[in-house]
């Protein structure tokens, strides 16, 4: 009731997702004794791929981008929305979980018709 013009995920989305390369690392904020490995994206390269695969800005609600000025910082910052960048990874899934189950089908009917020519 809350949401309108709903449409399925573009296929812009899909290839975007297959872009993306995971990595690991520290945050400079952790306090370096307590501080622990993180896993996701780095947000710069989520920006290229996004734009490699034609999205704007405006299309990528997981992607911000704010001009800050601190005492250890001046310039743009960036942050990522991983609760977005999961449906778009849930739709990649959805989309290969149809891929195996055709190609299973298609694997079925290929048994069936080799064991009928070998019956023969």
């Amino acid at each position: 009731r809350l949401k309108d013009d709903i449409k399925g995920l573009d296929e812009r989305y899909i290839r975007f997702i297959e872009l993306l390369i995971p990595k690991s690392f520290y945050s400079i904020y952790d306090d370096k004794e307590t501080r622990k490995r993180r896993i996701g994206y780095i947000a710069q390269e989520v920006e290229e791929a996004a734009l490699a695969v034609g999205l704007t800005l405006e299309d990528c609600n997981f992607l911000h981008k704010e001009w800050v000025e601190r005492e250890d910082y001046t310039g743009i910052e960036y942050s990522l929305n991983y609760d977005d960048i999961a449906v778009i990874v849930h739709g990649k899934v959805r989309q290969q979980e149809e891929r195996i189950n055709a190609l299973e089908s298609e694997v079925a009917e290929l048994k069936e018709l080799v064991s009928k020519l070998i019956a023969q």
